[in-house]
């Protein structure tokens, strides 16, 4: 067989030949000054590929497909030979229309020719191949034919496609949840029933180019050299396309976004497009780098997702907030994104936001014109009725227990002196717009929240001790919610800080469900301004030296106790895998707020 050649006319971006060449680059305004390929790479590449170019930048972990690591100069689509560089003109083609849709190499035809330019050369620092080896050479299509898609079945099987990308294109083959690319990443097939994740295009022509000149740095190898792949290469390709399916959520045509409500319908109706926290990080770097600390970030996490497979009636109603977009009930890569970006921001395909500061975005950024179109401005993202849709249930969504919501932290604003004082919940989990939403599992947070103070002394043969825990700074019961516990404790230690604890007492809401129904046991949580006290009296037992007062934070005391419960009961390994998972994270998480030791002199 002759080998074929494949002609250099477009990268990553699968458009048609003709449509890579007749697209041109937008013009740069006169009045902005030419950045250098430095300071463009740092400005928009850095977030995922990394400050040394090996793909290791802050939003790497959140992509779907692995950015590229530039030292190796293994690059995915091309219109050059497997194991070859690609041409200029490739690497121009994925900068300006991308690489694989959301969550991969995203586009960047905002930016001017020069611009791409520029960072092409930059790009091609990263590796000493561009210097040592001579330019790749260009390949050409097979002449078109009129395509057969029973032909392209017959040979997406006969050249075992379907190991990887399973027998109806889904990604799900034998072999997809062990393939590792070069660097030992997981890496997961196409899956060829979305075409919009095709890293090689969208059309015809990118699926021929990717059968024959395949991924260099993936498992997926080129198949120039196969049998009947010359004459069969259209027939593959249209049977490719005949395996898209219809989005099962159609995007919604119209969402009422004049009013917090209507914003926050949940869940927030399928809209398309780019939704990924990491299509984000490009150009909002800082809003990124807060939230994939966060517990946003989180929110569907391992115990989540193990009680949701076990009860799936239940998945609606937590789906709802840990995954707010409908997109994500249908993409298993959004799902793992919890509250992201587009949870908050994202509306029918348009960006919504508060009035910008001149740190929304780093000022090279802004001399661009956005990507997604322009963003709406809306007040009520610094109100706090935003937040209410999931930190506060409703009529008709859940149940009262004892005259109060089990989840009701904005009613409990309602009547602080925060309230009164205009203070709202982004003060305090957003401070300057920072979007870490840090809670009770930060320390430094609860501090701020809180006061304590500890006295105690020896009068002979007795000892005293007073602890006091005082909410003045958290606009709602503290700890909000059912979930956490906090431990005031006073204990004895002994010469070598072996102590015995002679006082305890807990602040939280205990509630139990049993039969279907929610009970609550207790709550001795602490409303603003509101102290609780704990006391001891008593002898100085044989041994001791010192009284130690302590305030403990058990943040995820209930659900520790609620997923060992589910673990015993379920019988799906998934599941139990889950559990452990989370439970270790979980039983983790508890930390000392205060502590203070006093020697009990003689």
């Amino acid at each position: 067989m002759n080998a074929i050649r494949v002609v250099v006319l477009l990268a990553a971006t699968g458009l048609a030949v003709a449509s890579c060449r007749d697209t041109p680059a937008p013009p740069a305004p006169a009045t902005r000054p030419a950045a250098t390929g430095e300071e463009l790479f740092s400005t928009f590449c850095v977030a995922c590929h990394g400050s040394e170019g090996r793909g290791d930048g802050i939003a790497a972990p959140f992509c779907r497909v692995p950015p590229a690591d530039l030292t190796r100069a293994e690059f995915k689509v091309r219109s050059t030979p497997t194991g070859s560089l690609p041409s200029d003109a490739d690497l121009a083609a994925v900068i300006r229309h991308g690489a694989g849709g959301d969550g991969a190499m995203p586009s960047f035809s905002f930016l001017a020719g020069r611009d791409v330019d520029r960072l092409v050369v930059r790009v091609k620092a990263f590796s000493s191949r561009w210097r040592d080896e001579p330019a790749p050479a260009d390949l050409v299509l097979p002449p078109r034919s009129a395509s057969d898609v029973r032909r392209g079945e017959r040979l997406y099987h006969a050249l075992r496609c379907a190991d990887c990308h399973g027998p109806s294109g889904e990604g799900n083959g034998p072999r997809a949840k062990t393939l590792r690319n070069a660097r030992g990443q997981p890496e997961r097939p196409t899956d060829l029933t979305r075409p919009s994740t095709f890293k090689g295009g969208r059309d015809d022509v990118g699926l021929v180019r990717s059968v024959l000149t395949g991924f260099n740095g993936t498992t997926m190898p080129s198949y120039a050299d196969q049998p009947g792949i010359e004459s069969g290469a259209w027939d593959l390709a249209a049977y490719l396309w005949s395996l898209q399916r219809p989005l099962e959520f159609p995007p919604a045509t119209a969402v009422d976004t004049a009013t917090v409500d209507g914003y926050w319908t949940l869940p927030v109706p399928a809209q398309g497009g780019e939704l990924s926290s990491a299509s984000c990080a490009t150009c909002h770097v800082a809003q990124f780098s807060d939230w994939s600390r966060a517990r946003h970030a989180m929110a569907m996490g391992p115990g989540v997702w193990a009680q949701m497979n076990d009860q799936p009636e239940l998945s609606g109603m937590c789906a709802s907030c840990h995954t707010p977009l409908r997109d994500q009930w249908t993409s298993p890569y959004l799902t793992a994104d919890g509250v992201g970006c587009s949870g908050c921001h994202s509306r029918a395909g348009r960006k919504f936001g508060p009035s910008p500061r001149p740190t929304t975005i780093a000022p090279l950024v802004a001399q661009y014109p956005a990507p997604h179109g322009p963003v709406n401005t809306r007040d009520f993202f610094e109100r706090v009725e935003f937040c209410a849709g999931c930190h506060q249930f409703a009529e008709g969504r859940a149940p009262k227990v004892n005259g109060a919501f089990l989840q009701n932290t904005v009613e409990e604003w309602r009547t602080s002196r925060a309230a009164r004082e205009g203070k709202t919940c982004q003060n305090c989990h957003m401070p300057d717009r920072r979007h870490l939403f840090r809670g009770i599992h930060d320390p430094d947070t609860v501090r701020s929240g809180v006061q304590w103070s500890f006295d105690a002394g020896r009068v002979g043969d007795r000892v005293t001790g007073r602890l006091t825990l005082t909410n003045i700074n958290t606009g709602h019961a503290f700890p909000t919610y059912i979930v956490p516990e906090v431990w005031m404790r006073i204990e004895m230690a002994g010469r070598y800080g072996v102590g015995s604890i002679v006082a305890e007492r807990l602040i939280a809401r205990t509630v139990v469900f049993e039969r279907g129904r929610w009970t609550e046991l207790s709550d001795t949580r602490l409303d603003q301004d509101e102290s609780a006290t704990l006391d001891y009296a008593g002898p100085v037992p044989p041994g001791t030296v010192a009284i130690v007062g302590s305030v403990i934070v058990r943040p995820d005391a209930f659900h520790v106790v609620s997923l060992a419960g589910h673990l015993r009961d379920s019988r799906s390994p998934a599941s139990r895998r889950s559990y452990e998972q989370a439970l270790a994270e979980m039983r983790n998480s508890d930390y000392v707020l205060f502590r203070e030791v006093r020697p009990l002199s003689r």
